[in-house]
């Protein structure tokens, strides 16, 4: 785009390719057309971040908005919440809202316990721990690691489950703070996402097995909601040692427990419990998963008094 006095064209017959009247001063010309400076600004579109206009042929449309390349790219556009660089085209977007380029996908750590993407912007930083375990920064600050915390969680989960009528008196039922490698070495097996563990004895008694000596071991540094999930599913397990006096099927065993943990998450408003209720509901674990969802539609239908009545007396549901 050029500014030319009338002069500069040795002649005084042009005209505005916009309006057809003849020029009297300055012109614009562009593209090899002449326009007043006025008519121009009425055709040409403007950049929405700097004002000039956008004499490119590429350019950047967004909605009702236009802007230059430059414009857009320095200023406007998304930052991937990784690089930092622009979000040009196609990207994704995690469950916490974090954006980045799609190429960063295989390369990405995240959180064992929350999803978060690791990074100083989208986690707070994270850390990787000797048994393999990731924690995000944001998680880390939740952990439970001393009495005092492990006994504020005991008071919330407990007044929640008697609440819906899973009563365990833990004066009787200590709850111990250990470390992984104990679970596995107590269960004789590994697993990286065993976190707890109802522990019992049993004795006979009258050609009856009864359940004695019942522990509750929580593991140690965990995060707040995933540990308090652990707590509500082991005092679950404690519940029905103590009252069902029936052999009881694995998927049901189990399903009653996660759906006390998933009592537990559904209090809270936060996108973690959000998140941890979510992937309860979409667990394809045919015993937890699909135990949780049978129990789940059984509370649906009858309530959860008479879930726990039909557990003591029958240790079954008729679903």
């Amino acid at each position: 785009m050029i500014l030319l006095p009338l002069w500069a064209q040795g002649q005084d017959s042009l005209r505005c390719a916009y309006c057809g009247k003849p020029f009297e001063g300055r012109y614009l010309s562009y593209q090899g057309k002449n326009y007043h400076e006025e008519c121009f600004e009425r055709i040409c579109l403007k950049c929405n971040y700097c004002g000039k206009f956008i004499i490119e042929a590429k350019y950047f449309k967004i909605g009702e908005q236009n802007y230059h390349q430059d414009c857009y790219i320095n200023h406007i556009c998304t930052r991937c919440d990784l690089c930092g660089e622009a979000l040009v085209g196609e990207y994704a977007t995690d469950v916490w809202g974090a954006r980045y380029h799609i190429e960063h996908e295989d390369k990405l750590d995240r959180c064992h316990y929350c999803a978060r993407i690791i990074g100083e912007k989208t986690s707070e930083g994270g850390y990787r721990f000797d048994d393999g375990h990731i924690m995000c920064g944001i998680c880390f600050k939740t952990i439970i690691s001393n009495t005092d915390q492990l006994e504020a969680m005991i008071i919330n989960v407990t007044e929640i489950l008697e609440d819906h009528g899973i009563e365990v008196d833990l004066s009787d039922i200590p709850v111990i703070m250990t470390d992984i490698k104990t679970l596995d070495r107590m269960t004789k097996s590994v697993d990286p996402q065993r976190y707890g563990l109802c522990y019992y004895e049993t004795e006979v008694i009258d050609d009856i097995i009864r359940c004695k000596d019942i522990k509750i071991y929580i593991s140690q540094g965990i995060p707040l909601r995933t540990a308090e999930g652990v707590l509500a599913h082991e005092i679950a397990h404690a519940w029905m040692d103590v009252n069902v006096k029936e052999a009881m099927p694995e998927w049901l065993c189990e399903g009653t427990a996660v759906y006390a943990c998933y009592l537990v998450y559904n209090q809270h408003s936060d996108k973690l419990a959000e998140l941890l209720i979510d992937n309860i509901k979409e667990d394809p674990n045919e015993v937890f998963g699909e135990g949780f969802r049978r129990v789940s539609k059984y509370v649906q239908a009858n309530g959860m008094e008479t879930l726990l009545r039909s557990l003591k007396e029958k240790g079954r549901i008729d679903d």
